[in-house]
């Protein structure tokens, strides 16, 4: 059987981390939880020490949720995990979560590296069966209906292979938080890892509630960070378009401050966590 390690990173969730963990606690074992708290304020490390089955680490600031979901897999692949899950704490999962999934194994036996479930929102409806990456522009863009295309498993619960960590190291920190999930998809693929959707299995998210959905960090880390992803991984006409188009991305955000900020501190070359935010 594998040995499954979940790493659960956590900044400020005390309103949405009680959940996960009954939903997890009320699950068969056979796999291990870690915490990694990244300097909450709030009473999130209070309620996770509640759960006595969870391994907490507490980090003394706000890493980011690279740095932050690192420190948590290189502590589970030091034990001897063989498949890391990375799940938000803003997510909940049904009791046939980790069966469906012991059940769907053959998906990391049969050659797939990386594995997503099904994410549905609050309402039922489907968040996520992984994503795309817009041709035109090489943003981000989650799928809503399976199909064999897929060019990334969302960050907000992704199984991974300890082979994949071996072989391309890990979350790129830089990013500090958005994309970091699509930027080692993307590595994972040219190294010759492949990535699946499994029908089978499924998880409910409520999405943003850490950082806040269309908040002023949501704004500048997604405007910063699609810049730097284009750099990275984007063929050189679009690197060119998007360079051509600049002034009209900056028109089009000129009503969204926190946007401008993220596009000026990419060409000042300022990564990792904004120093905008303290």
């Amino acid at each position: 059987m594998l040995k499954i390690y979940i790493i659960i990173l956590t900044f400020n969730n005390e309103k949405t981390i009680t959940a996960l963990l009954n939903s997890l606690l009320s699950l068969q074992s056979g796999f291990k939880v870690i915490v990694v708290d990244n300097g909450s304020t709030d009473k999130t490390l209070l309620q996770v020490k509640k759960f006595q089955f969870a391994r907490l680490i507490e980090n003394k600031k706000n890493l980011g949720f690279s740095a932050g979901n690192n420190i948590g897999i290189k502590h589970a692949l030091n034990s001897r995990a063989d498949v890391i899950l990375l799940l938000n704490p803003d997510t909940v999962v049904p009791k046939t979560f980790l069966k469906s999934f012991n059940k769907s194994t053959r998906l990391l036996l049969d050659g797939y590296s990386i594995i997503g479930p099904k994410i549905f929102d609050e309402n039922g409806k489907i968040w996520s069966v992984g994503g795309l990456l817009d041709k035109k522009r090489y943003s981000s863009i989650l799928k809503h209906k399976l199909n064999s295309e897929l060019d990334y498993i969302s960050g907000t619960a992704i199984f991974i292979k300890k082979e994949v960590f071996d072989k391309i190291g890990f979350l790129k920190e830089d990013y500090f938080l958005y994309y970091e999930d699509v930027d080692f998809c993307q590595r994972a693929k040219k190294s010759g890892f492949k990535l699946a959707t499994d029908k089978n299995i499924s998880i409910i998210h409520k999405a943003s509630s850490s950082v806040g959905k269309n908040s002023p960090a949501m704004q500048y880390y997604m405007a910063r960070n699609h810049m730097l992803f284009v750099e990275r991984f984007a063929p050189l006409s679009i690197k060119i378009r998007e360079l051509i188009r600049l002034p009209k991305t900056i028109y089009q955000a000129r009503n969204k401050k926190h946007e401008l900020i993220g596009i000026g501190d990419y060409f000042l070359r300022r990564f990792g966590k904004s120093a905008y935010w303290g």
